[in-house]
C-alpha cells in the first residue's frame, strides 16, 4: 500500500511523488524564464528599432513606461504555457502509472462499491469479501 500512497495526489502532490517540483514552483520558473527572455531582448535590441517596437514595444513614443507593456505581459503569458504543459504531461504520467498497475477494472460492466471493500470494525482490520 505504500507504493500506492506515493502516487496518489495528497499534500505533496503527484509531481512531487515523481521527484519533480510542485506546480507553483514550475509556473514560477516559467515566469522567470519569460522575464529573462524580456531582459535579454531588451539588452540585445536597441531602443526604437523596428524589432524592439514590434516585439517589446520598446520605444520612446509609448504611453506605458517600458517594462509595463502589453507585449511583455503577452511574453510572460506565453512562457506560462510550457510550464503548464509540463504539469499536464506529468499528470498524465501519473495516470498511466495507475493504469499500468491495473488497480481498477477495465470492463464497462463492473461497478465498484465502497462498502464492499471497507474494513469491518469487528474483523480486526481485515477486508471483507
Amino acid at each position: 500500500m505504500s507504493g500506492l500512497r506515493s502516487l496518489t495526489p495528497g499534500a505533496a502532490g503527484p509531481l512531487r511523488a515523481m521527484g519533480l517540483p510542485s506546480r507553483g514552483v514550475l509556473l514560477g520558473l516559467s515566469l522567470c524564464c519569460g522575464a529573462v527572455f524580456i531582459g535579454l531582448a531588451t539588452l540585445v535590441l536597441p531602443k526604437d528599432s523596428k524589432a524592439a517596437v514590434v516585439l517589446l514595444d520598446y520605444s520612446s513614443a509609448t504611453i506605458f513606461p517600458y517594462p509595463i507593456t502589453i507585449q511583455n505581459f503577452m511574453h510572460l503569458a506565453f512562457f506560462l504555457w510550457p510550464g503548464r504543459g509540463v504539469c499536464a504531461l506529468h499528470g498524465c504520467a501519473v495516470g498511466a502509472a495507475f493504469s499500468m498497475r491495473t488497480l481498477l477494472p477495465e470492463d464497462d460492466e463492473t461497478i465498484l462499491e465502497a462498502g464492499r471493500f471497507a474494513a469491518a470494525p469487528s474483523s480486526g482490520g481485515r477486508v471483507r469479501r
